[in-house]
Order: structure tokens, then C-alpha cells, then sequence
């Protein structure tokens, strides 16, 4: 019995980027145990034009097979990942009708599979276990074709929620988590969702890539002169509670709030750049991030509650902690507890306001240690391994239960 099976991921989001990815963090660490094929994000037709004409960042040389599709490349963590492009797909999303768009999703597959199994061949993988990440589009016409021994399906967004999947993706993904082998999340509220679909629903929560982030850790210094830096990290879009920061920023005018991340609609921020005291940086590569975020001297996560934030479990959250810094977030969702004890969950704006100032002046080097002992617990590389436990359970049950 091949101790650590090998996987291909079909994954969403795209292997590069310059923001983080939890996909993308689990599988660098994944593939230290197990041989790991990571099928990248599926471009259309309409992306090749785009990157073609420069007028969107999308790798057209290799969607179209004039550079290779099949990559190995280092992680970074001491591992390798082959990393398939596939061939470009036709887009579909303007389709309104379900019958319809089943069809061209469904001729879609048809086009990528080839390319999955042959990367498959040559990387020589055996049986793998196809782990699906939040893309039960193309997950499920490729059940039970990909020489698959079993298939998971890895949720860490609420699909129902999300504008750019909520017309076609809820129905396609309680088709395809009823047929798969078990189901991760990444949040309480997932699982709870998920698991009137599939009873083998199990949770794992984001994670952080601990020694980066803590590198640049460091106790306060109540003496120290500066002014003090009220930073968010993570896309600028409709999750963001704009009304509250209008609050808190007009409240402290000698505060310096940055904002770092990719402004996903840049209409909702402009009544915040009427102030003098905001800086939106835009993205920063994620390798720099940690030295972004040791300028903070408070960290913000403030999130308006809706069904879609309920089911976050964010990434941002351990990155703070683990670089020590102070944390004040609005309670989005039911499942913070965990948190309570070091960061502020906040009920009302008036209380998130106050809890701001509260954490820059009563900061101490004991909570600095408090909050980097939860983030270490939670790394990437333990979550990894809670992750490969579950994928050679679900893969070996029978032979475990014979043992």
C-alpha cells in the first residue's frame, strides 16, 4: 500500500499570484509527502485574447501550448509541484439557462481532460485521489474519469454567496458533493452546510505560514515615538463594513490606516480617500507581506455580517497573530470563539472604534506571546498534515479497517 497517495488538485485559483492562497499554501506543504499534480485555473478563449493584447494578466503562450503547459516548480517549503495550465475553455458564465450551461461546462471538461491525464501519465502518478478546490464546475462531469482511486471536494467559500458563482454553482455543487468520497472546509459554518450533503464532511481552517510572518515579531515599546499604523490586509470589496470605517477613521485622525490588497471595486472606497490620513497600497507580493504587516501597530478584519462572511474563516487572522500584533475584528461570524481571548470580536461600531485605541495603548509583551502561540498551532504544515490524514483515510479506509 503506497503510503501517501498521490493527488491531482483541480484547483480554482492560480498557482502565481501575489496574494495568499489556501490552496495553493496546502498543496506546497501536501507535497512534501505526497507526488502532487496542481491543474491550474481554467482560461477561456476570451482570456487568451485579452492576454494576448496586454489588456489582461493571463500566460496565453502557455493556455495555448506555444510554451509547455506542464511545469515542475519548487514551493519554497522544500517541496516540488507539477502545475498543468490547461488548454482554453469556452466561457460560459453569460449563459442564463442551467440546461444549457450544464452542457457547455460539460464540453468544457471534455476539452481539459486529455490534458489532465496525459500530465497524469507523465508524471507518472497511480491512482490518485482528486482533490477538488471550490470548483465543482469542472469537478463534476470529471467524476470517475480521471483514473481516480477517490475524489475530495475542499470548500472554503460560501458558492451560494458569491456573485461571480451564485447563478449556477449552488446546484452544481450539491450534485457533486453528494457523489464525492468526503468533504473539507475551511469554517464551522461550511461544515455544518455541507454536511446535510455528505455526513463524511470534515473541518480544517485556514492556516499561516508561521516563520515568515513571526520573523519580524517584536514586544511594544510604550516609549517609542511614531505614529501609530491601523493596517488591513486582504481584498477591498463588498465584505469590507465602509460605514464603520468611515466611523473609526474620521474618530482618529492621528492614526495612519493602510490598506493593502487588490481594490476589487473601487467605487465603494472613494468616500474613505476623502480622508488625509488613508493610504491604499494596492497588492503586495506575498513574500513581502510580513514586513508590511510588522509596520502595523494594530490590525484590522472588518467585515460586515452577511451569508457569505459567516462562512469565512480568514486567512488574514493568523498572519496578524503570528506576526504579534493586535487584532480588532467585527463578529461577521458565529465561529470566532476561538479567537476571543486574543483579539477583540467587536458587537457594535462604537465598540470596535474604542477597542482600536484600547489594544495600541494596553499592548504588552505577554499577549504578543499569547497571540503567537495560536498562530503557530495553526501553520500550514500542521493543517497540511491534518489534510493528509484525511485523504489516506478517506483513500485506505477498507485496507485501515482490516489492519
Amino acid at each position: 500500500m503506497q503510503e501517501y497517495p498521490d493527488i491531482i488538485c483541480v484547483a480554482f485559483p492560480t498557482w502565481e499570484g501575489n496574494y495568499a492562497k489556501s490552496t495553493v499554501q496546502l498543496i506546497s506543504q501536501l507535497a512534501k509527502r505526497h507526488r502532487v499534480l496542481y491543474v491550474d485555473y481554467e482560461y477561456t478563449w476570451k482570456d487568451v485574447l485579452m492576454g494576448s493584447l496586454g489588456k489582461k494578466e493571463a500566460p496565453w503562450k502557455r493556455i495555448t501550448g506555444i510554451n509547455k503547459r506542464l511545469r515542475k516548480l519548487s514551493t519554497g517549503y522544500g517541496s516540488d509541484v507539477f502545475v498543468l495550465t490547461p488548454p482554453p475553455v469556452f466561457p460560459v458564465n453569460w449563459v442564463n439557462s442551467s440546461r444549457l450551461y450544464r452542457k457547455g461546462i460539460h464540453f468544457n471538461t471534455y476539452l481539459i481532460r486529455e490534458s489532465i491525464l496525459h500530465a497524469s501519465h507523465i508524471v507518472g502518478l497511480n491512482a490518485p485521489v482528486v482533490l477538488n478546490a471550490f470548483n465543482p464546475f469542472y469537478g463534476l462531469f470529471s467524476l470517475g474519469k480521471l483514473g481516480e482511486s477517490k475524489n475530495i471536494y475542499y470548500c472554503y467559500d460560501e458558492i451560494s454567496a458569491a456573485q461571480w458563482a451564485g447563478k449556477h454553482g449552488p446546484s452544481l455543487e450539491k450534485d457533486f458533493i453528494r457523489q464525492v468520497d468526503a468533504v473539507i472546509t475551511s469554517s464551522g459554518a461550511l461544515q455544518k452546510n455541507k454536511k446535510s450533503l455528505n455526513e463524511n464532511c470534515h473541518l480544517i481552517p485556514n492556516g499561516v505560514d508561521y516563520q515568515a510572518f513571526n520573523q519580524y515579531c517584536k514586544d511594544p515599546d510604550p516609549h517609542e515615538k511614531k505614529e501609530k499604523v491601523v493596517g488591513y490586509v486582504g481584498s477591498i470589496d463588498d465584505r469590507l463594513d465602509y460605514t464603520l470605517l468611515r466611523q473609526l477613521i474620521g474618530q482618529y485622525p492621528d492614526y495612519q490606516f493602510r490598506f493593502i490588497g487588490r481594490i476589487v471595486e473601487p467605487e465603494l472606497i472613494q468616500p474613505l480617500q476623502a480622508f488625509q490620513n488613508v493610504e491604499f497600497t494596492g497588492p503586495v507580493n506575498y513574500t513581502k507581506l510580513p514586513e508590511k504587516v510588522a509596520e502595523f501597530d494594530v490590525c484590522l478584519i472588518p467585515f460586515v455580517r452577511n451569508t457569505f462572511t459567516q462562512s469565512i474563516y480568514p486567512l488574514k487572522i493568523n498572519e496578524y497573530l503570528a506576526a504579534g500584533k493586535p487584532v480588532v475584528m467585527s463578529r461577521f461570524s458565529d465561529h470566532l470563539d476561538e479567537f476571543q481571548h486574543v483579539s477583540s470580536i467587536c458587537e457594535t461600531p462604537e465598540a470596535f472604534c474604542q477597542a482600536v485605541a484600547n489594544e495600541i495603548r494596553q499592548d504588552t509583551a505577554q499577549k504578543v506571546k499569547a497571540r503567537c502561540k495560536i498562530a503557530q498551532e495553526n501553520s500550514w504544515e500542521n493543517r497540511a498534515k491534518q489534510f493528509s490524514d484525511i485523504v489516506r483515510q478517506v483513500t485506505y479506509e477498507n485496507q485501515l479497517l482490516h489492519q
